[in-house]
């Protein structure tokens, strides 16, 4: 299969605009560029076999032979990782489900009452005859009243304010049927002081320091690095775009942005991975497990 795949990059070679020396360059044009735009025909292969196509790829384009990508799986190690920030967290307001406004108590939502002038009727008493349908200063031959010009003896008229609907703008919400939520003042969301993000990683090393630092410091509160730029920085490390997430209560332990490893393996179990129809891979990972690690 290993044939296939080397041919496969051999045919790949050509389409991937990477002038580098950087593996992450490599992953990070030929995931989303070649491998996501051609999903249907990619689908078919393991994440494990996508992986040494890039790698094959990669040392293709830098050496031009399969060579380095066959070191690379000889070294290969990987850990999944986090890191946390302590930038303020906005969560969706659970009472207007981040919309920022709730209906109007005053209408229900509807955006319209009744008419005060007319008691939703959509009519009002005819002011020229009092309501009798009845002309107070005609008559007809026998002396009888004529009807009402006005109203034309109906004794009714429609209502100006309202135009004959019988409702009329809600007065409470400006007829938009909704008022600004009181728990989030209108903005769909609010600052939860109790939240924390935390980034989660999936590494691919072939460092031999790299790897046997994340060896010691598996599980600890021991950083592997700085920071992400520093992994970012070294030519024999790939990382994969992060998952966010966000927790509480956090062990205080942890320094922001420092990089710690979660689990370190030379043989990971891979699982497919296609998110927003980006093809990608991760390692498979047990969530709960590492929820109540970072508490401690």
């Amino acid at each position: 299969m290993d044939i296939d795949l080397k041919s496969l990059a051999s045919r790949l070679r050509g389409s991937v605009k990477v002038n580098s020396d950087r593996p992450q360059d490599y992953f990070n044009y030929i995931y989303p560029k070649i491998f996501t735009k051609n999903q249907e025909y990619f689908s078919n292969f393991s994440s494990e076999e996508l992986l040494k196509v890039v790698l094959y790829v990669y040392s293709l384009k830098t050496t031009g032979d399969f060579k380095k990508a066959e070191d690379i799986f000889e070294n290969l190690a990987f850990m999944i990782a986090f890191s946390t920030d302590d930038q303020v967290v906005s969560v969706d307001c659970n009472n207007c489900g981040g919309q920022g406004r709730e209906d109007c108590d005053e209408c229900s939502g509807s955006g319209n009452e009744e008419c005060s002038d007319c008691d939703g009727s959509g009519n009002i008493t005819c002011s020229e005859c009092g309501g009798d349908g009845k002309s107070s200063d005609e008559t007809d031959e026998e002396g009888n009243p004529e009807d009402c010009d006005f109203c034309d003896g109906e004794g009714q008229v429609e209502c100006d304010n309202c135009g004959g609907d019988g409702r009329v703008d809600c007065r409470e919400c400006d007829g938009t049927g909704g008022i600004n939520c009181d728990y989030c003042d209108g903005e769909g969301e609010f600052e939860d002081e109790d939240l924390n993000f935390v980034y989660i990683y999936n590494i691919i090393s072939w460092n031999p320091s790299l790897n046997d630092r994340a060896e010691i410091v598996e599980a600890t509160k021991e950083s592997l690095v700085p920071n992400l730029e520093t992994l970012l920085e070294m030519d024999d490390v790939v990382v994969v775009q992060p998952t966010e997430t966000r927790e509480e209560e956090i062990s205080e332990d942890y320094v922001d942005d420092e990089i710690y490893v979660y689990e370190y393996t030379d043989s990971p179990e891979i699982v497919p991975y296609n998110q927003h129809r980006t093809l990608n891979f991760r390692l498979k990972f047990p969530f709960q497990n590492f929820k109540n690690f970072i508490y401690m």
